[in-house]
């Protein structure tokens, strides 16, 4: 006990063996080989798969497909939709009317909005015969 009875003794000896216990534990295991952390396993992009996005399921298409069949009138006016079968919902606009290989056809853009965000399209239906529309074109933005 008379060890610590002399602050100016004891003191410097405790700062000393506690610096020195630090720089054990800072150290670490000096031994063991660093290598790269190979548990992240990531793939490669995927390539074009043609003119349809994929991010739209079928349901949602056919939805969007079915209300630029039936826009008409309502060119320049912002249609929304929504498939039951998917919840997810969006808007249609910039709708144009073309002709193309003697089909009437209609661009526009589309949103879609799910719980993975909201996403922007650009997209072309076209009338194959009397009141039968298909996708044509379908692309993320």
């Amino acid at each position: 006990m008379t060890f610590f009875k002399k602050p100016y003794l004891g003191l410097p000896v405790l700062v000393v063996l506690g610096l020195s216990i630090q720089g054990c534990v800072v150290s670490g295991n000096q031994n063991q080989a660093r290598q790269a952390d190979r548990s992240l396993v990531t793939s490669a992009v995927t390539a074009d798969k043609g003119n349809i996005d994929d991010a739209l399921p079928p349901a949602d298409q056919q939805v969007i497909r079915d209300f630029v069949a039936k826009a008409g009138k309502n060119q320049g006016n912002v249609l929304v939709w929504t498939s039951q079968e998917t919840g997810n919902r969006g808007t249609i606009s910039a709708l144009a009317d073309l002709q193309e290989n003697g089909h009437a056809c209609r661009t526009f853009q589309t949103t879609r909005e799910s719980y993975d965000g909201v996403l922007l399209f650009s997209g072309k239906a076209c009338n194959i015969s009397g009141n039968v529309w298909t996708m044509t074109d379908l692309k993320a933005l």
